[in-house]
């Protein structure tokens, strides 16, 4: 007998069940989820659905169960949440801190622009002046 798993889902709830079948040796497929007995199973045909005989109640997700899933799904949320925020807050620190050291650098290489363009400008007044002493004796 060669068995397989299937898996199904309910939409309502996001959850997964899992169902087995097993193939008996004269074709017929036997499904895991039937909750009868083997001697009082029926084997399934091709593409027969399996039928399951228990109470409607037993196949209803439990309340407990429900919440405790959505307690789980809420901190998880929660979780995600502040770890966000942190990460954020701190991407925002490091673009300040980086801001801070790009500032710094750009006013020192203005310092060092305006000290090279003030001798410039003193060397242009004195080379002026000593074109004009020039041009007064010759």
């Amino acid at each position: 007998a060669q068995s397989s798993q299937s898996y199904s889902t309910s939409p309502a709830l996001g959850l997964t069940s899992r169902s087995a079948q097993a193939d008996l040796s004269d074709g017929s497929v036997v499904a895991g989820d039937d909750l009868r007995s083997p001697a009082q199973a029926q084997p399934l045909q091709g593409g027969d659905v399996p039928r399951c005989d228990a109470p409607a109640n037993l196949l209803q997700p439990l309340p407990f169960h429900t919440a405790a899933v959505q307690r789980m799904i809420e901190q998880s949320v929660s979780d995600l949440g502040m770890s966000l925020h942190s990460h954020l807050r701190n991407f925002h620190v490091d673009i300040i801190r980086q801001f801070e050291t790009q500032t710094s650098e750009l006013l020192i290489l203005q310092q060092q622009q305006f000290s090279i363009m003030e001798a410039l400008l003193i060397e242009l007044q004195e080379l002026r002046e000593e074109n004009r002493r020039l041009a007064n004796k010759y």
